[in-house]
């Protein structure tokens, strides 16, 4: 309805991503008292923005044209990181006098996506590229067929087949740096003896990095499988 309402809605939803730096007073970023926020804070808006395929589409086109009145006019993206980082896919440039030069740089390879962010920061280009270099030589993405079994046959006892195939229900990699040790402990049923559903809970895969649980993953049934009928001299 208008620029407050809407920052309203820009702070109710800081607010459920449980930022506490951060406050809107107007869409478009320009100074204002009580409109601020924090380079950390602005990197998890920024993680949770990529989410969503249509953001992730516009921010990572470097130029776009599209047709206007009788001719076509042309927008191009002043994120240089477009053209000249390696898996750059946005995010946004920024400028004030008050708060210089602003960056929300975001770079993907190999299942890893990275973002970087800098305020004030004159020499934003570079500083950006030394950032994302750094994590993309620091970090690793272990994809979970890599160290796990995600493939799983469970007995049955007393249903209409002898066994349910499993699988993990969701995919999953593992992001963490170089040195981190991950373990894999399974926690799958040993029979199944109730009626069971495809897409019901089988199990778990609990992943340990460094000795702390790190993911907890589902194992969900592939098959639908019921109780066995029986008459007078047993199973039928």
């Amino acid at each position: 309805g208008d620029i407050r309402g809407f920052s309203d809605m820009m702070n109710a939803r800081a607010q459920e991503l449980g930022l506490t730096n951060t406050s809107f007073s107007n869409p478009h970023g320009l100074d204002s008292e009580d409109h601020y926020t924090t380079a950390k804070e602005l990197c998890l808006i920024a993680a949770e923005a990529l989410k969503n395929e249509t953001f992730r589409e516009i921010t990572s086109t470097y130029k776009y044209s599209f047709p206007l009145g009788d001719g076509t006019r042309t927008v191009v993206n002043h994120n240089k990181l477009l053209k000249s980082y390696e898996g750059a896919i946005g995010v946004k440039t920024g400028f004030t006098k008050k708060c210089g030069r602003c960056l929300v740089s975001a770079a993907e390879r190999d299942g890893i996506t990275l973002v970087a962010v800098t305020l004030d920061a004159p020499d934003d280009w570079k500083d950006h590229t030394d950032i994302l270099d750094y994590g993309f030589d620091t970090l690793v993405s272990i994809p979970i067929e890599n160290i796990a079994n995600i493939n799983f046959t469970i007995p049955t006892i007393g249903l209409t087949s002898e066994t349910i195939n499993a699988t993990i229900g969701e995919e999953v990699r593992l992001i963490g740096y170089k040195t981190d040790k991950f373990k894999v402990v399974y926690d799958i049923k040993k029979y199944i003896v109730t009626d069971t559903e495809e897409g019901d809970t089988v199990g778990s895969v609990l992943i340990y990095k460094n000795g702390e649980l790190y993911k907890t993953l589902r194992v969900v049934s592939l098959d639908s499988v019921k109780k066995a009928k029986k008459d007078k001299f047993g199973w039928l």
